[in-house]
């Protein structure tokens, strides 16, 4: 959660091979119109000044590692000071976590990657852009730890922005769209009576009766949807309508339809490193774990 009086910034990223965009949200920021919430993109693949490579999350991980280090050089010069979010795919978001939890215990970003690669390595061989993009991260996370404000970045799987997913065995639970289930307290789970069914937040205001949807969470292997069951957020709907918004902006950039025209969009592209402007007004209580 982000604290009342912070500065903040909402950096939304995902990318596909050799391709990534970035949307970063300065909440309370006037635009040209005299209105707060101004949004700056950047489109990055091997042609930009900033140049990706490797899969959709390594190309992530490499935009997310360098939005930190620029605002860690912000906050280096004295010029900024306050929290960031990062919104990105589930697996680039599971990743940063691993990452985090090995910064923790002192690391440095050369060896957190090697221990990522090596416990992965009886699955698959992670490329060098894979295992670099891994230690820039943690090297750009560190930066924070060193000035004791790790506390200030924080990561999200994009996916919760809007759902929380049902965890269960498939062979031996059967769920369906618009099936109503009821969860109750389970220890330190939020699960049906008999706990077959598990929510991915233990967060009290889901307990209750919910309806299943089936939603998209990115794709398979062969590129094809990846469809899971979960429920919706609720009480904090009103909350993250913005950042929902900044996501779907996100997506656009992938092609899809796009229709918010409330926010000012300032291409990075066009301009000169939009992103080292930082004044930067209180953002809102924004909670986007349970």
């Amino acid at each position: 959660m982000f604290n009342r009086g912070k500065n903040a910034v909402i950096a939304a990223i995902a990318g596909t091979q050799d391709y990534a965009v970035r949307y970063l949200y300065l909440p309370n920021r006037k635009g040209q119109n005299g209105k707060r919430g101004v949004l700056t993109h950047a489109i990055y693949d091997e042609d930009t000044a900033f140049t990706v490579e490797g899969s959709a999350e390594v190309t992530a991980l490499q935009v997310a590692a360098r939005t930190l280090n620029q605002y860690a050089d912000a906050m280096d010069a004295g010029d900024w000071k306050g929290t960031v979010a990062l919104i990105l795919p589930k697996g680039a978001a599971i990743r940063t976590h691993s990452i985090r939890g090995k910064v923790k215990s002192g690391l440095d970003g050369e060896a957190v990657a090697e221990e990522i690669a090596a416990k992965v390595s009886a699955h698959f061989e992670m490329s060098d852009e894979h295992v670099q993009a891994i230690s820039d991260y943690a090297e750009a996370l560190i930066r924070f730890q060193d000035a004791d404000k790790l506390g200030s970045v924080r990561e999200y799987d994009a996916f919760n922005l809007k759902y929380w997913r049902l965890q269960y065995d498939t062979e031996e639970t059967e769920l369906a769209e618009g099936q109503e289930i009821e969860l109750v307290k389970q220890d330190n789970d939020l699960a049906t009576e008999d706990g077959s069914i598990v929510l991915e937040t233990n967060g009290d205001s889901y307990a209750g009766k919910h309806k299943v949807v089936l939603v998209q969470d990115g794709v398979n292997s062969n590129g094809e949807p990846k469809m899971v069951y979960a429920i919706e957020r609720t009480s904090e709907a009103s909350r993250l309508a913005n950042i929902n918004k900044v996501w779907d902006r996100v997506l656009s950039l992938f092609g899809e339809e796009d229709d918010i025209d409330e926010l000012i969009d300032i291409d990075e592209n066009a301009m000169e490193e939009v992103e080292e402007e930082t004044d930067l007004d209180e953002l809102e209580d924004v909670e986007m774990a349970g």
